[in-house]
């Protein structure tokens, strides 16, 4: 019998983005946190593949209000979307003082007050 493989560590990533987001797969899409270390991958797939830039086009027509507040509060147009953050990790470039990723099975200890 072959191993079942676990899930792969884009489906992690895109799991807990989806709970940092408020359990909305809207809001995951709609993230402007671009120094957080696991936002390039945030959908599920990384923001050079084509698949997220069509998924983002499409977003940009579904949520065009939603992208305007943005702009208008954080000041992202909607081309920094198609654009790595700061904490970039593609191609073994991490930047300066980059947070660690945090690690899925340590998200409960999150919210845990001291």
């Amino acid at each position: 019998m072959p191993k079942s493989k676990g899930p792969n560590k884009l489906k992690c990533i895109h799991d807990y983005c989806y709970e940092c987001a408020g359990d909305s797969w809207k809001e995951v899409t709609l993230c402007h946190l671009k120094d957080c270390p696991l936002w390039e991958y945030r959908t599920g797939q990384h923001i050079s593949t084509k698949v997220y830039k069509e998924r983002m086009r499409i977003s940009f027509e579904s949520c065009a209000e939603e992208f305007a507040e943005i702009k208008a509060s954080v000041g992202l147009e909607q081309a920094d979307f198609l654009t790595a953050g700061p904490n970039s990790t593609r191609k073994g470039k991490p930047s300066a003082g980059k947070r660690p990723v945090p690690r899925i099975a340590e998200r409960g200890s999150e919210d845990v007050a001291d």
